[in-house]
């Protein structure tokens, strides 16, 4: 039992360490995007084609095409990820066939 939490092993252990220090980082992230009011920043950009800091607006159809770009990438990861991972990822040395053993007795 360490830091209060009862875990199986230490696989399991890591992984909860990384969870919090995920939230924790993210939820830091957060914090100093609000104190620079980045979020009424991000707001107007998604919105309204804003861009932050100057007077450059984008317009709709602009927005539209990013839009619908972002959602082609997340739907097409999330149909084919799988298959494109394992086809780039895959072992080629368990395809290989297997070489025959040779004797270590000696033919004259």
């Amino acid at each position: 039992m360490r830091s209060g939490i009862l875990l199986r092993s230490n696989s399991q252990e890591v992984n909860v360490n990384k969870k919090i220090i995920s939230i924790s980082v993210i939820g830091s992230g957060l914090i100093v995007l609000d104190t620079f009011g980045g979020s009424h920043a991000l707001t107007l950009l998604v919105f309204a084609g804003l861009v932050p800091g100057t007077d450059i607006r984008i317009g709709a159809v602009d927005m539209l095409s990013a839009y619908a770009t972002a959602f082609t990438v997340v739907v097409l990861y999330v149909a084919f990820g799988a298959r494109v991972k394992a086809f780039f990822f895959q072992d080629f040395e368990a395809t290989k066939a297997p070489v025959a053993k040779r004797s270590r007795k000696r033919t004259a």
